[in-house]
């Protein structure tokens, strides 16, 4: 992790308000919408994507909807769904900027999920 950055990721990018909309959405199409504004304003993702094209954006909506569906379907808490998708987004800046292989991304990706579990 960079100094100075967050070493939990609870309302670290994603608010409460926004996390309690998108916990309490009714339908895919809320949920997407919901997503898609977080992503979109979300510090760099965007710009570390260089999405150039609808496809990219489509790929990484799709990321996050699959990581959503995976909390709903684990029955997660508003926070704790709240928190993998912070983590999730954190490893997909990573993965953008850094271009990390596969076993540094999942070396982090267990990191932080034993940072939040403990």
């Amino acid at each position: 992790m960079k100094k100075g950055e967050s070493r939990f990721f609870i309302n670290w990018q994603m608010s409460k308000e926004e996390a309690g909309s998108l916990f309490n959405a009714v339908n895919d199409k809320e949920r997407t919408g919901l997503l898609e504004k977080w992503i979109a304003r979300s510090s760099g993702l965007v710009s570390a994507a260089a999405i150039d094209d609808e496809s990219h954006w489509t790929v990484i909506i799709n990321y996050f909807e699959n990581n959503y569906d995976l909390t709903r379907k684990a029955k997660f808490t508003q926070l704790k769904m709240s928190c993998f998708l912070e983590i999730m987004m954190y490893l997909m800046k990573n993965l953008l900027q850094k271009r990390l292989p596969e076993e540094q991304s999942f070396a982090l990706f267990k990191e932080l999920l034993l940072r939040h579990s403990v």
